[in-house]
């Protein structure tokens, strides 16, 4: 039985445990707003330049527009939220997110 002061465990579909050691990855995201290419580890929320939210699930090679869907969690992304993310948006801090390859 839980007791009421243990930790439920991580949220469901969310696999962002890291190892002791293990070093963030930054990519390059472009900002949605302002257009400027940022850096950006998994702490990074926000555009330096114009503070709006980087991690759009609209933007990253695991959600399918089409069907307004998370491949990475199985789950359904509100169409509004995966273009118009807030801080306390999934995407915000999304460990699994990876910008989708835009044609040159």
């Amino acid at each position: 039985m839980h007791s009421s002061g243990t930790d439920p465990g991580p949220r469901p579909g969310y696999s962002g445990a890291r190892t002791r050691g293990e070093e963030a990855v930054a990519v390059k995201i472009t900002c949605p707003k302002c257009k400027q290419t940022q850096d950006v580890d998994d702490k990074t929320a926000t555009c330096p330049n114009c503070r709006t939210v980087l991690r759009r699930c609209a933007d990253c090679d695991k959600y399918d527009v089409r069907l307004s869907f998370c491949r990475e969690f199985n789950r359904p992304i509100d169409t509004a939220e995966a273009n118009y993310p807030t801080y306390s948006s999934d995407s915000t801090y999304c460990r699994e997110y990876a910008p989708a390859n835009v044609p040159a």
